[in-house]
């Protein structure tokens, strides 16, 4: 699970992944930044679920384990 993943220095990282067949998660306060980077995944072959939430506020990252769960079928443990 990548957050903040929007911001430039990211991007690579989690293309570089899902080319290499990882599934990645992208979390970030910007659904639409989230979108494009989904975007340039899928045209390496990658698959990219994205999720728009604001890491810092803690019902919403427990809201955020929920939906990755719901939508994935992937587990999540949460640590700080």
């Amino acid at each position: 699970m990548l957050h903040s993943v929007s911001r430039s220095v990211l991007i690579p990282t989690a293309v570089r992944l899902a080319a290499g067949g990882e599934g990645v998660i992208l979390v970030g306060r910007r659904r639409e930044k989230l979108v494009k980077v989904a975007w340039l995944i899928e045209q390496v072959g990658g698959r990219a679920h994205v999720f728009p939430a604001d890491v810092t506020n803690g019902e919403e990252v427990h809201k955020l384990r929920d939906q990755v769960v719901d939508q994935t079928g992937w587990s999540v443990q949460l640590h700080s």
